[in-house]
């Protein structure tokens, strides 16, 4: 059954490395809570994992759908990475949602997968495949 309540997110980057961006969006609404950049010099996993941490911060209580599974094991692990080719804001970004990341404490337990298979495609998505 296809979720209903909590917001899905999606990140991108055109062309990856790029110009990246972010948003996310109310499943039970349909309507886009966030949206962030384009970003010079970024990647599509540091915008899908920005994605994450924005969302994870407007919310305490939602569920958070991502189809971005290194985006998922970098807030599972505490720390996601940018490249070295990445812009300083880039850079300054993933080190800011590290440090916010740290007040969340166990908020990655409310991180799931979007099964698009199941669920069709992603209500975030950018539409740039």
């Amino acid at each position: 059954m296809k979720p209903s309540i909590g917001i899905v997110v999606d990140g991108s980057c055109c062309p990856n490395p790029g110009a990246m961006e972010w948003q996310g969006v109310c499943l039970a609404s349909g309507k886009k809570l966030f949206r962030y950049g384009p970003i010079r010099n970024g990647t599509n996993n540091v915008a899908e994992f920005l994605a994450i941490v924005h969302a994870l911060s407007i919310s305490d209580i939602l569920t958070i759908y991502t189809d971005s599974s290194t985006a998922m094991a970098w807030v599972r692990n505490g720390e996601g990475k940018a490249p070295a080719t990445a812009s300083e804001t880039v850079k300054d970004l993933v080190r800011r949602a590290n440090v916010k990341l740290q007040t969340l404490n166990d908020s990655y337990r409310r991180l799931r997968y979007w099964d698009k298979i199941r669920w069709g495609e992603n209500p975030a998505d950018f539409g740039r495949k």
